[in-house]
């Protein structure tokens, strides 16, 4: 269903996709569903390889410009040292889509963003903030949320509330 998704919108000339889950191994899972649908042809990169220091689509990150960025919950929100062009992962991404994104933002395993309102004394979770957040940043995003695991508690869905 994800990937068919994604083609769909790739073929509709929106040539940037964006899928997050909860483990890197997840990425040759992606790469198998794009080939059973015939979309072998559209390219997916992880995250974590890009380097800090220059845009997704820059000289230093192999001018990635057009397919799926990969990353685990985790890698979307890292952060870097100073000195380097992107602080964050967000910013990284928010570059890479650019204004009026309307591509496809795929949340597999979108479980891993729970915690987002804090209970009690807790701080809001990194993963459901940064969730949010992106989510935020890209307004026309299409969004898709996809999980086997339910929800304890609706609270847990709070990553789905966008403002605006």
């Amino acid at each position: 269903m994800h990937a068919s998704t994604t083609r769909k919108s790739y073929l509709t000339a929106h040539v940037r996709a964006i899928w997050v889950t909860s483990s890197s191994s997840l990425k040759l899972d992606v790469e198998r569903d794009l080939r059973e649908i015939r979309a072998s042809h559209i390219s997916v990169h992880d995250l974590k390889d890009f380097d800090y220091r220059d845009d997704i689509s820059g000289d230093l990150n192999g001018c990635f410009t057009e397919g799926i960025l990969f990353s685990t919950y985790s890698s979307l929100t890292g952060e870097s040292l100073l000195g380097v062009k992107y602080q964050t992962r967000i910013e990284q991404v928010s570059q890479w889509c650019g204004n009026n994104f309307y591509g496809v933002v795929v949340f597999d395993e979108c479980h891993c963003a729970k915690n987002l309102v804090s209970a009690a004394s807790k701080e809001p979770s990194k993963r459901g903030s940064a969730v949010l957040k992106l989510q935020n940043i890209l307004p026309n995003a299409r969004i898709v949320y996809a999980s086997a695991t339910a929800s304890s508690e609706p609270r847990n869905m709070a990553y789905m509330v966008r403002s605006g």
